[in-house]
């Protein structure tokens, strides 16, 4: 847009404002704003890519140290909690397991018995006693 000075017909107090258009049926000059357009975009995604280029190592230290230091301090509350919680867990299970094995155990051993004691009962009914 163009500013111009405003003539006497116009009101002295209001600026006027005029704008510049190409001439739309020049195909020459379309196709150099083609020619413009397309190297602008490339001009810009070259500098977007050297930009993020020597800008990510910047922003990777500075986003993931903090990120580390925060993680390692959150696991340094939680470990001892955690281990205490798992130890209990499984010595928990531990004392199931073992409770389950002896008890196993017991009902093997209390069957052997009962067999040995039949079979020493049915085995005294065939021998003779002696007075």
């Amino acid at each position: 847009m163009i500013w111009r000075k405003p003539t006497r017909a116009d009101d002295e107090d209001i600026p006027l404002l005029t704008e510049v258009v190409g001439i739309a049926d020049d195909p020459a000059q379309q196709l150099h704003q083609d020619r413009v357009e397309q190297e602008f975009q490339r001009l810009t995604q070259a500098l977007t890519e050297q930009t993020l280029q020597r800008v990510a190592p910047l922003l990777e230290d500075a986003l993931t140290d903090p990120l580390r230091l925060s993680i390692e301090e959150r696991l340094q509350a939680m470990l001892p909690g955690l281990v205490d919680a798992l130890s209990a867990s499984i010595r928990a299970d531990l004392q199931g397991l073992v409770q389950e094995a002896v008890t196993q155990a017991l009902r093997e051993a209390q069957q052997q018995l009962e067999t040995n004691a039949q079979e020493i009962s049915a085995g005294a009914g065939n021998t003779p006693h002696r007075l």
